[in-house]
């Protein structure tokens, strides 16, 4: 039907990207800072060990300490990703290594990154109007296919380009029963939609009269994070039309002011085959248990190995490979806050919640590991070098200090739930759990550079119980339940890591039902 192809046409407009994919060796990109030798011999090391190509260590450029700007990730590390992904399409994984920065930084103002955002909410000033016109009009079109039809709601670029979709495809899915004689009508003015976006706007802004000091653009295509790229960018898509140049005004517009836009270096890599996408906060993590698979984009998997010193990133590597021929032993201890799930007016509590997921998990293991496990039911914290071999660790919370549990197994894995644990990988004291674990002997780890919120953390029952299957590699299980990207946690340890690969703690059919699923067939464990 002719009218059903148009509207998929308007759908085509508005697109995005979806892809996921599997974990081996030979997709793994390691990533070095050319300026830290010590980053490329670990790299090295860890290629041969695990048989990772070794065209598949990029150096680069970057900035030596453990910060860098948004521009700096976006021309220095960023684009050359991008551009390597290129010609090896099959990598899931990036693998950071000492000396590349573990945090971008939240913009900083100056009078010419303030002109020019100015410049562009002048400019998304103008044509917002003219996108609200398209989306009122695809909604009296979709309402005139089906009279049922409620609009979907939204503001701005992103909202409105959601209501279009919406109405898009609402009308693709009902055209069929629209009387034959009013079909060719609701072709042409649905082709009137696509005309509207689709037309070059008209130039809005003068050409640039200086010359440019930056760093030269992407030589093969756009770079945010370069102004002469932008202002080029700006000029092409405003030729391509009203949606694509909308599209492109708003995602300027956000990485410029985007509010909380400061991110973990490798939480934002997972994102660096999207394209345009929102860098304010955090976005949803496609690959999550929870996530549709038809929404997938083109996510990587991150893993960084790095730590206090390049003896316990070789322990890391080394540790790791060796636990893995013989499996991992040892003890759970499990540190809960003895938070209720509810509150008193049957609300959830949000501390109660992921208190929930170690009870939870606590529950899992019950009966069914031949681990012994040890859970801490009081708001204390799990006594300081109260237990041996701890083979797997989850705790909180303290944010202001490090008390470790005991003393842990070779090839351990454990990390500890609070606000700052990975502010910086060198320092050590205060809250700083993940330097202080992995100096301790855990062999992988997760943490937040910067405040997370308590949302932002993989689910205890759920990350720990894929582990203990044995069937999914540690960046597997990270990325299956860490809840947000382009946010703030990392995760520290090799991503090949399957400390239960031999003799796993539990079945697959021990685990719940979703976490079943994830592991027999990965789109429907996301439902």
């Amino acid at each position: 039907m002719q009218t059903h192809k148009t509207v998929l046409a308007v759908l085509w407009l508005l697109a995005a990207p979806v892809g996921l994919a599997g974990l081996t060796a030979d997709q793994l990109l390691l990533v070095v800072n050319e300026n830290v030798p010590v980053g490329i011999d670990l790299a090295r090391h860890y290629a041969v060990q695990r048989g990772v190509p070794e065209a598949q260590i990029l150096p680069l450029a970057l900035p030596t300490g453990e910060e860098m700007s948004p521009d700096e990730y976006e021309r220095l590390l960023a684009d050359p990703i991008r551009l390597f992904l290129r010609g090896v399409p099959h990598v899931r994984c990036i693998v950071t290594l000492p000396g590349v920065p573990i945090r971008i930084a939240a913009r900083t103002a100056s009078p010419e990154l303030d002109a020019e955002l100015r410049l562009i909410l002048r400019q998304l000033g103008q044509i917002e109007p003219k996108l609200s016109a398209a989306a009122l009009e695809a909604e009296r079109l979709a309402k005139q296919a089906d009279p049922s039809f409620v609009p979907q709601r939204g503001d701005g670029v992103e909202g409105t380009m959601a209501r279009i979709r919406h109405a898009a495809l609402h009308t693709a899915n009902t055209a069929g029963t629209v009387p034959a004689e009013r079909r060719a009508e609701l072709d042409r003015q649905w082709q009137r939609i696509s005309r509207m976006l689709e037309e070059p706007v008209a130039e809005s802004e003068p050409p640039s009269t200086k010359a440019s000091t930056e760093p030269a653009a992407f030589s093969e295509g756009y770079s945010i994070g370069c102004e002469a790229s932008r202002r080029q960018s700006r000029e092409l898509a405003r030729r391509l039309g009203l949606a694509r140049y909308a599209q492109m005004l708003d995602a300027q517009r956000d990485f410029l002011a985007g509010e909380q836009a400061d991110a973990a270096v490798d939480n934002e890599l997972a994102a660096v085959g999207w394209g345009l996408y929102r860098r304010a906060r955090w976005q949803g993590n496609p690959l999550h248990l929870s996530a549709s698979g038809t929404a997938a984009r083109q996510t990587m998997m991150v893993s960084r190995l790095d730590g206090p010193s390049p003896e316990v990133v070789r322990r890391m590597i080394n540790d790791s490979l060796a636990v893995e021929r013989a499996g991992l032993r040892g003890v759970i201890v499990l540190d809960s806050w003895n938070k209720p799930l509810k509150k008193p007016d049957g609300s959830i509590d949000g501390y109660g919640r992921y208190d929930q997921t170690l009870r939870e998990l606590r529950d899992i293991l019950a009966g069914q590991s031949a681990m012994p496990v040890v859970f801490e039911a009081t708001d204390q914290l799990v006594a300081q070098n109260s237990h041996a071999d701890i083979a797997l660790y989850c705790g909180w919370y303290d944010p202001g200090r490090v008390q470790l549990p005991g003393t842990f197994a070779r090839g351990a894995v454990g990390f500890h739930v609070a606000s700052y644990t990975a502010v910086s990988l060198r320092a050590s004291g205060g809250g700083l759990w993940a330097p202080e674990l992995l100096s301790a002997g855990v062999c992988a780890t997760v943490g937040p550079v910067s405040e997370p919120y308590l949302s932002a953390f993989p689910d205890a029952h759920e990350f720990f119980a894929l582990l203990l299957s044995g069937r999914l590699t540690l960046a597997e299980c990270y990325w299956a339940t860490c809840p947000k990207i382009s946010w703030k946690m990392m995760l520290l340890g090799d991503p090949l890591y399957r400390p239960f690969a031999v003799n796993p703690p539990l079945s697959p059919d021990q685990l719940p039902e979703r976490l079943r699923l994830s592991l027999e067939n990965p789109a429907e464990g996301r439902k």
